[in-house]
């Protein structure tokens, strides 16, 4: 955490402006509230500042990350997090069909609750995703904001701990 804390300001923000996805604000906010004392008080930072801060829109947040296996992964345009994570999940390796079940399901989400269908891809494989998207699409908008910030924070934890994992002394 010594190296974390040592970072320059702008370091900081490079480092982790994308821990939620397109969001540096995020990394500006703990960055203003660093030292951090160890890697759990930097988690408990990062779900307070998307829990509580009033400079976060959770429903914005939401609407930035890309569809699972979208056309932003069809035109190579995802951010190297996303790649990383959809891959993880063999969101690369899928049928036409299984692309198209998925392209459907995704839309239908978004267009009942205004948002993208968020899910921690790297804890979970395609027929997990699918069974989650059709089982969440029950429920209601204010649930959802809730179950999706949660997969966000999920997301946020383990890209932090890839960041972390990387700096050196």
């Amino acid at each position: 955490m010594d190296v974390v804390n040592c970072l320059s300001c702008n370091e900081f923000i490079d480092r982790f402006a994308n821990i939620v996805e397109h969001t540096p604000k995020v990394a500006e906010i703990l960055e203003k509230r660093r030292p951090f004392q160890n890697l759990d008080e930097f988690y408990h930072t990062l779900e307070d500042v998307l829990k509580n801060d009033n400079h976060v829109d959770r429903e914005e947040i939401l609407r930035k990350h890309p569809d699972l296996a979208g056309k932003l992964s069809l035109q190579g345009l995802l951010t190297q997090e996303s790649k990383k994570e959809q891959l993880s999940a063999g969101l690369s390796n899928i049928t036409e069909e299984e692309r198209s079940l998925l392209t459907v399901l995704n839309n239908q989400y978004r267009m009942k609750f205004g948002f993208t269908f968020i899910v921690c891809a790297r804890e979970n494989k395609l027929n997990s995703i699918l069974t989650g998207l059709q089982n969440r699409l029950k429920n209601n908008k204010n649930d959802e904001v809730l179950i999706g910030m949660r997969e966000v924070k999920k997301i946020a934890k383990l890209r932090t701990m890839d960041i972390i994992h990387s700096l050196s002394c």
